[in-house]
Parts: structure tokens; C-alpha cells; sequence
């Protein structure tokens, strides 16, 4: 067991050497701070730009999934003992020491962005997290399912809220919100 709770579990199999992280990560808001953290980890900053450029040069790959209280993050690699070594290595600082920016949290989460419209500027609602739980609660699904958790939990319980993030409170989300839960958890 790590020294912050996380249980720590070695399987060996044959199989391509792999990587299966699981952090408990119950939402504090509706703002979505465990989803835009699982956009942030493995893709922004120093730590993120260098993961995804070793990551096709070492033959890896890797996903990531926020589900109601944990979130998780998958890399496996074909190359090699030695290549699976450096890229887990550059894996784990991404997860653990993240170095994005403030500007590429806002960016990610959600901000305005000017377009041209044939004759006229007009703003655009923009941001990869904002812009994937507004597709999400689209879906007449999401919506019982998030109606649901609040009517079988009670809407102030953890597994209530919309670890996603709620459109609207997803531009709440401030940076140090998101370094804070970072840390947290």
C-alpha cells in the first residue's frame, strides 16, 4: 500500500508489458476537476508534451477514464523491457509532477474564442472538457443516469455528483482548483 492509501498491486502474465493505475478521485463539486485532471496529466505541459512524443517512438499507448470515484490510467508498451522502463517512467512524473500551465487549464477546461461569421466576429464557447460534457448531457442517458445519482444519494453525496463536470459549473474551475485536487487526491 502506498503511503497515501493507494493499494499497490504487481501482477507478472505473459503479456505486453502494461500499466494499470487506479486513484480514488470523488468529485468535491460539479465542476468536473478529476475529468479536466485526466485531460491534463498525460497531454499538457512539459511533463505531458514529452510522454505523447516518447509515447509512438517507444511503441505505447495509453487511455485514461473518470468514472464516479476513481479515475483511471492505462499505458502499455510493445517495444520492449527497456522502452516499457523509460516510458513508464515518463508516465508516472506526468501523473505525479505536472508542470501545465495555467493558460492550458483554462484552455482545456473551458474559455471564449473569437470566430468570423462570413460579415461579423461573434464568441464561441470553447474547451475540450467543457465541449465533451455538453455532448454528454445531450444524450437523454446521461441526463437519468446524473438525475438518478442524485435521487439515490442524496445531491450533496460524492457518487451524486457529475465527476464529468455540469456544463454550466464547469467554468467555475479555476487552476489552483484543479492543482489543489491534484493533490488531494
Amino acid at each position: 500500500m502506498h503511503e497515501r492509501g493507494m493499494p499497490v498491486e504487481v501482477l507478472f502474465f505473459a503479456s505486453v508489458p502494461q500499466i494499470s493505475l487506479y486513484f480514488r478521485t470523488p468529485p468535491n463539486t460539479q465542476r468536473g476537476e478529476s475529468h479536466t485532471l485526466e485531460h491534463l496529466l498525460l497531454g499538457k505541459g512539459k511533463a505531458g508534451r514529452k510522454l505523447n512524443t516518447l509515447m509512438p517512438m517507444r511503441m505505447g499507448d495509453y487511455t485514461a477514464g473518470t468514472h464516479s470515484d476513481i479515475t483511471n490510467y492505462q499505458m502499455s508498451s510493445a517495444a520492449g523491457p527497456t522502452e516499457f522502463y523509460e516510458l513508464a517512467e515518463t508516465f508516472l512524473r506526468a501523473l505525479i509532477h505536472p508542470d501545465f500551465t495555467d493558460e492550458e487549464v483554462r484552455r482545456e477546461v473551458a474559455h471564449y474564442s473569437v470566430a468570423e461569421d462570413s460579415a461579423a466576429l461573434k464568441l464561441e464557447e470553447k474547451g475540450t472538457v467543457y465541449n465533451e460534457m455538453v455532448s454528454r448531457m445531450e444524450n437523454p442517458d446521461s441526463i437519468t443516469w446524473d438525475q438518478l445519482g442524485r435521487m439515490m444519494y442524496g445531491p450533496r453525496h460524492p457518487l451524486a455528483r457529475n465527476q464529468g463536470g455540469d456544463p454550466p459549473e464547469i467554468w467555475k474551475l479555476t487552476p489552483q482548483e484543479i492543482r489543489d485536487f491534484h493533490a488531494a487526491h
